[in-house]
C-alpha cells in the first residue's frame, strides 16, 4: 500500500525582512563588494521539497544458480529500507517540527529531485537484496553464480513523505556573464544556504594565489574553505603571500616554539596554513556549530586525525555525502585505522568478512 504525506515547515519571514538579511549578509562578508543596486535585484518566493522513503517488501522472490555445480534455488527474502533526503539533514531541519498539509501546488526548486531520489532508493534496495542473498548462501558474487532479483514490486508497505520549506531566491543581475548571482535564504531558520554576489577587489586578488585547497573538499562544503582561508589571507598577506613554502618550512624546523610567531598566529585559528604545515592539522579543533562545517573539518583533517575518517564513514553510511564520498567509505576507515582508530579496524574486519566483500588478505590485515 502506497501512501504519500506532505508537510510544511512554518515560518514568519516576509520579503522586507529577507531583503534586510540579504543586505546585512553581503555587508558583513568581505568577499563581496559592499554596494547593492536594487534595480539589479529580483526576489522570488519558492519552495524546496525534501523526501523520505520508507518501504518493505515481504517474501520477495529471487533465483540463484551455481554455474559450476548447476545447483539452482528459488528463494524469498524480506527487504526493508528507509532513505531520507541528505539536504534535509544537512540543513538541520527536524521533521517533527513540520506541519501536515494537503497536497500542495508550490513552485518547487529542482522538480527532478524527487524522481532521481526514488531511483536511488530502488537501487539501494536492490543492493540490499543482493547483500542478503549472498549472506544467506554464504557466497561472494562472481561469474560462477547467477542471481536474479527481478523487479522490486509488491511493496507490503510504502510510505513517501515530502517536506516543504519556503525560501527566497535572490537573483542579482550580472552584466559580465550569462548567469546571475543567485542566493537562497531559508525562511524557516533564517540563514542562507548559498550566497553569491560580485567579488571585492581584495577577494579577486586572493583567488589568484589560493584557487583551491590542497586537501580534497567536496563542492557542497568548499565555501567554508574559502571563508577561512580568505580571513587568513587578509591578516597575513603582506608577510606570507610571496614567501615560498620551503622557506616557511625551514623556519618551522629552526623554531621549537613556532606557535609564538605573531605573523602566523591567525593560522592556528583558521584554514589555509594546514595545507602547508601538516603537524598543526593534528591540533585543529573539529568541533563546529553546524553539521556541514563539521563535515568540512573532517575532510580537512582526514589524513591527520584518527576520528575524521570514521566520522566521514558514518556520514557516508547515512547518505550525507556526494557520490565520490559514498565510494570512499572504506578509504575513510583505512585513514582512521592508519592513525590508530580501533573502531575503524573492527568495522573493516567485519566489512571484508561479509560474503559480498570477502577478502582473505584484508581479513588477516584487520584481524
Amino acid at each position: 500500500m502506497e501512501q504519500i504525506m506532505y508537510y510544511l515547515f512554518q515560518d514568519n519571514m516576509n520579503k522586507e525582512l529577507a531583503l534586510e538579511l540579504y543586505k546585512d549578509s553581503i555587508a558583513k562578508d568581505d568577499r563581496f563588494i559592499n554596494l547593492i543596486d536594487e534595480s539589479y535585484l529580483t526576489i522570488e518566493d519558492k519552495y524546496i521539497g525534501y523526501y523520505t522513503f520508507d518501504a518493505c517488501i515481504n517474501n520477495h522472490p529471487y533465483y540463484f544458480k551455481n554455474k559450476l555445480t548447476n545447483e539452482a534455488y528459488d528463494g524469498q527474502i524480506d527487504i526493508c529500507h528507509i532513505q531520507t533526503d541528505k539536504d534535509l539533514i544537512l540543513n538541520e531541519l527536524v521533521k517533527n517540527k513540520a506541519t501536515p498539509i494537503e497536497e500542495p501546488s508550490y513552485d518547487i526548486i529542482n522538480t527532478k529531485a524527487f524522481d532521481e531520489a526514488y531511483k536511488r532508493f530502488i537501487s539501494t534496495l536492490k543492493l540490499r537484496a543482493l547483500e542478503m542473498i549472498t549472506k544467506k548462501h554464504n557466497i561472494k558474487p562472481s561469474r560462477s553464480y547467477y542471481i536474479d532479483i527481478g523487479l522490486l514490486e509488491g511493496f507490503s508497505d510504502m510510505k513517501k513523505e515530502i517536506y516543504y520549506e519556503r525560501v527566497y531566491v535572490f537573483r542579482y543581475k550580472n552584466e559580465q556573464r550569462k548567469s546571475d548571482y543567485i542566493s537562497i535564504l531559508s525562511c524557516y531558520n533564517e540563514k542562507f544556504y548559498s550566497l553569491e554576489f560580485p567579488n571585492s577587489f581584495e577577494y579577486i586578488e586572493y583567488l589568484k594565489f589560493f584557487k583551491k585547497p590542497i586537501e580534497y573538499i567536496p563542492s557542497d562544503f568548499i565555501d567554508f574553505y574559502y571563508q577561512d582561508s580568505f580571513e587568513v589571507y587578509k591578516s597575513t598577506k603582506k608577510k606570507l603571500v610571496f614567501e615560498d613554502a620551503s622557506v616557511v618550512l625551514k623556519k618551522i624546523k629552526k623554531s621549537t616554539n613556532y606557535e609564538s610567531y605573531s605573523m602566523y598566529s591567525e593560522y592556528l585559528k583558521s584554514g589555509i596554513y594546514y595545507f602547508k604545515i601538516k603537524r598543526y592539522l593534528k591540533k585543529l579543533s573539529v568541533d563546529a556549530e553546524s553539521l556541514k562545517r563539521r563535515i568540512y573539518l573532517a575532510y580537512l583533517t582526514l589524513r591527520f586525525q584518527a576520528d575524521s575518517g570514521l566520522f566521514l564513514y558514518d556520514c557516508a553510511t547515512m547518505g550525507l555525502l556526494d557520490k565520490k564520498g559514498n565510494e570512499m567509505k572504506i578509504k575513510f576507515l583505512e585513514f582512521s585505522y592508519k592513525l590508530g582508530n580501533m573502531r575503524a579496524k573492527k568495522i573493516l574486519f567485519e566489512h571484508f568478512s561479509m560474503p559480498i566483500n570477502y577478502n582473505l588478505n584484508q581479513i588477516r590485515r584487520y584481524s
